[in-house]
């Protein structure tokens, strides 16, 4: 939830969907990034420097942080979805 909502004397309704609309493009590009470091980077030819043991828990560790990634993008999400909910609460 934020407290900030458009007013006559501060910004507009517009204002607030331009700011979200900005948001969750960039949101857009992030996921598009995370889907190119996934196919990328975390690709199973570049653990070849570990041991096949060690692999899995390599890959694991780093599908993990991949997770962290895509949690903070959901946060982001849900941030613009409340900014534009607020502009559509004053229109």
């Amino acid at each position: 939830m934020i407290n900030a909502k458009p007013n006559l004397n501060g910004n507009s309704e517009k204002d607030f969907f331009d700011a979200a609309l900005k948001l969750s493009q960039a949101i857009t590009q992030v996921e598009e990034a995370l889907g190119n470091m996934r196919a990328n980077v975390f690709h199973g030819r570049n653990y070849q420097h570990v041991t096949d043991w060690q692999m899995n828990s390599a890959r694991a560790g780093d599908d993990l942080q991949q997770a962290y990634a895509a949690r903070a993008v959901a946060t982001l999400q849900s941030f613009a979805q409340t900014v534009a909910n607020k502009a559509m609460e004053s229109a």
